[in-house]
């Protein structure tokens, strides 16, 4: 997992390229992890593929992500019957989310046989959207 750092604001260009995990990526991590007190902001017509199947997600926002545009891929799955557990971006209580643009996909891996149903965006602690 890659933290975002305490207390800051980082821009990630994707300008048109691809970011990938890698086969030593943990399992019980999400890829980025924005903490409570920073921001992201991704922009770019490039893509960040989360390819490995047994992780926990793409996004773990606590702060605030602001998506400019780019494309999502989230091959991650569900390690059990709960949907939330490996969704592409996962919403903290108190996290700020703002999309422009971008194509999203949370999709299942070819070949796996496993629990399936996870969500591309999972609210958590945000019932009063869900209402």
């Amino acid at each position: 997992m890659k933290n975002i750092p305490e207390n800051s604001k980082v821009v990630l260009d994707l300008g048109a390229y691809t970011l990938t995990t890698a086969d030593t990526f943990n399992k019980d991590d999400y890829l980025l992890y924005i903490p409570a007190t920073s921001s992201l902001e991704v922009k770019g017509e490039g893509s960040i593929i989360n390819n490995k199947v047994d992780s926990m997600g793409t996004f773990n926002v606590y702060g605030e992500l602001v998506i400019r545009e780019g494309n999502f891929t989230d091959y991650s799955q569900t390690f059990v019957e709960k949907a939330r557990l490996g969704a592409l971006l996962s919403l903290n209580e108190n996290a700020q989310l703002t999309i422009y643009n971008g194509d999203f996909k949370s999709i299942k891996a070819e070949g796996y046989t496993g629990h399936f149903g996870k969500e591309v965006l999972d609210l958590k602690n945000k019932k009063e959207f869900l209402n």
